[in-house]
């Protein structure tokens, strides 16, 4: 599964950027039946507005996301 130490203040474009693109691949890969992708971040992204479009793709592609200081594995 994927974690990310997301905090509590904005994302930087960089950062954005690279998610992005790790979602893209996780979608690739999960599409094909190769990985069965997850992620988890550890504060809730949903407070930060510039994460709402990674989050959409991930529910789009219905690959599961989660959060919170308790891993869900």
């Amino acid at each position: 599964y994927k974690s990310s130490n997301f905090n509590r203040g904005p994302r930087t474009q960089s950062e954005l950027k690279s998610m992005k693109n790790q979602i893209n691949k996780d979608i690739e890969l999960y599409n094909e039946g190769l990985v069965n992708p997850h992620w988890h971040f550890e504060h809730d992204p949903t407070i930060a507005p510039e994460m709402r479009p990674l989050l959409d793709k991930l529910d789009e592609a219905g690959i599961p996301w989660t959060c919170g200081s308790q891993s869900p594995f």
